[in-house]
Parts: C-alpha cells; structure tokens; sequence
C-alpha cells in the first residue's frame, strides 16, 4: 500500500518502516536523523505544548536517493514541513498537546537537522 498520501496512515500513531540504516533522535528541541534505503513512516520528535504557542523550525534536509518528506501531525491534521533538499526556517503555530514530527520515504537516502525556538513570530 502507498504511504506517500495516505493521510489515514501518515496521521496514524503507528509506525510503518524499513531501513537498512536509520541514525539519530531528538534530543529536547532537536532532531539529527540520517537514513540510508527508508521507506514507510515513523515518528522521529514530539513537542509537547501547555499551550498554542508559535514555533520557528530551522531546518536541513538533504535527500540524496529516492525522496523523502518530514511533516507535522497535530490532532490528526497534516502539515507539510520540508520535502527537498533545502536549508530553511518556518513557523508553525504548534496547538495544546502533542506535536508529532513524522518523517516518510521512499527508498530514501536523507539527513535532518531540526532545532524548534518556542515563541518565535518570525523567521
């Protein structure tokens, strides 16, 4: 079955995933992620909130083989966050509760950075 846009699987709180390799994890607001022949979806931060509260994600996200996206999943609402090579910052307004950042391939070679700053209203 097709993860890509599966919005019933990309939501869900299961992980579906095969990696020859994946490295990394999130290290309180930061994520370091490398990964060589990912394919499927697997949860790899999640940001707890006390409140609704704006975000700044510096991001760098390089895919080298196959193709790859990182996406922010909030109360089952989908939002694309990166899906090329790039090295850029964005603002989320990150709601109450738990904040997942998921990350979905396709035979992916990719590295992430992530660093999230709390309360930032500008890039």
């Amino acid at each position: 079955m097709e993860i890509w846009n599966n919005d019933k699987r990309l939501s869900s709180f299961v992980n579906y995933q095969k990696a020859k390799i994946m490295i990394g994890g999130q290290f309180k607001s930061k994520i370091k992620l490398r990964t060589e022949s990912f394919s499927g979806v697997k949860t790899i931060g999640v940001f707890y909130m006390r409140e609704d509260l704006s975000c700044r994600f510096d991001l760098e996200f390089e895919v080298t083989k196959g193709r790859a996206k990182i996406i922010l999943v909030r109360k089952g609402i989908i939002t694309p966050v990166i899906s090329e090579t790039n090295q850029r910052a964005v603002i989320f307004k990150l709601q109450k509760g738990f904040n997942r950042i998921r990350i979905v391939g396709e035979h992916a070679d990719a590295r992430l950075t992530l660093l999230m700053k709390k309360g930032v209203t500008s890039p």
